[in-house]
């Protein structure tokens, strides 16, 4: 299964990712795997480019795969979230509920 991996923790995800690939997964979602800078460190160009290449990448996914933290956090996994939801593929969560729209979602099963 091709899987897009969102969440707010870059090191939580590479993790989760390594570990679904060993479990026979393709992860798709490139973001963890890249160096990190603040938004704020990219041109408006780079954003738009990395922005691009999120969308692509969820629109390669059989799914989404949302990990919560511990903590209310905001960011782009909710729109990533959204964005395969509304394309009408599954989207997954391991952790916690963090807001109602959560809910909409089922409990990964490994």
């Amino acid at each position: 299964m091709k899987i897009y991996v969102a969440a707010h923790d870059r090191e939580l995800a590479h993790n989760k990712s390594e570990e679904l690939k060993a479990n026979g997964h393709e992860v798709v979602s490139k973001w963890h795997s890249k160096e990190f800078l603040p938004t704020e460190k990219h041109t408006v160009e780079e954003r738009f480019e990395i922005a691009i290449e999120d969308l692509n990448d969820i629109k390669l996914a059989d799914c989404l795969l949302l990990l919560s933290g511990p903590d209310r956090y905001s960011g782009g996994k909710f729109v990533e979230a959204g964005i395969a939801y509304g394309m009408n593929k599954p989207v997954f969560f391991v952790g916690r509920r963090e807001n109602m729209l959560t809910y909409l979602f089922e409990e990964w099963q490994e």
